[in-house]
């Protein structure tokens, strides 16, 4: 038996779920989208020299989605004597990359993309591989870990309560949503209930080839599995519903990925 003590990683995550758990009410539904039409298109890019992957126009997507409907881009906040609501009337995504740390600890890193309603695909791209492959000794984010890491356990509490009672504490750093970036292909999760520290979340869980049927027949079609999980303080089952068919449109229509990669 080896006993190891929590590093200082791991206290962060601990940290972050448990505010997740006491401070939110988290609902979660999963969903399937038939994405069979604009893999090609993604993987033309991708040979073009580019770096776009359906992560990326997942994560682009769900910007326009938030911007048409803003009740998911709310969020609920605990003062010392009530709760409060905050429409951030700012559409920013956060997501979390995987890197391997100097030691050889997985590390989770943020990524804040601001105003990315307003971003181009390409952009979101761009920002989304530079996180994943820049040195990661260069990145904003490692030296931010670090400081928290080398904190008082006293402060991560302290960070922890401006997070969840400031609302500009918190739009500064966590932006005002969240995406998962672990897409997988083939084999994976299609659904299980998620917590978060968001107002609304997005989780794409595996991309796989699975028999459908299309106009009377049974045909193959790459069908990505993805869900999304709310806050049930501020948001409800209806504007979850009205999000994801709106991400449907986007995601399975050929015509939105090519106009956004001529717009960019």
């Amino acid at each position: 038996m080896k006993i190891t003590p929590f590093s200082k990683n791991r206290e962060l995550i601990a940290d972050q779920l448990t505010r997740a758990r006491n401070h939110h009410l988290s609902v979660s539904t999963s969903y399937e989208f038939d994405v069979t039409a604009v893999l090609p298109i993604i993987d033309r890019a991708r040979a073009e020299g580019g770096s776009l992957t359906l992560v990326t126009f997942f994560i682009w997507c769900t910007g326009q989605v938030l911007a048409a409907h803003p009740r998911l881009n709310r969020h609920c906040f605990h003062g010392f004597f009530r709760r409060f609501e905050v429409d951030f009337e700012e559409v920013s995504c956060t997501l979390v990359i995987g890197r391997e740390g100097k030691d050889g600890e997985d590390i989770l890193l943020p990524l804040l993309l601001r105003g990315i309603d307003k971003l181009s695909l390409r952009q979101v791209a761009e920002a989304i591989r530079h996180a994943k492959k820049a040195p990661l000794e260069s990145l904003p984010q490692l030296a931010m870990l670090e400081r928290i890491k080398k904190a008082p356990l006293l402060a991560l509490r302290w960070f922890s309560y401006k997070a969840r009672s400031d609302p500009h504490f918190y739009q500064k750093h966590f932006g005002s949503y969240g995406v998962s970036s672990n897409l997988t292909k083939d084999f994976g999760p299609v659904s299980g209930h998620t917590i978060g520290n968001t107002g609304c979340a997005f989780v794409p869980g595996c991309v796989r080839e699975l028999p459908r049927v299309v106009n009377g027949a049974v045909v193959a079609r790459w069908i990505l599995h993805a869900g999304i999980v709310a806050d049930h303080y501020v948001i409800d089952g209806a504007d979850m519903a009205r999000g994801m068919a709106s991400l449907r449109t986007m995601l399975e229509d050929p015509a939105v990925i090519e106009a956004a990669l001529l717009a960019a």
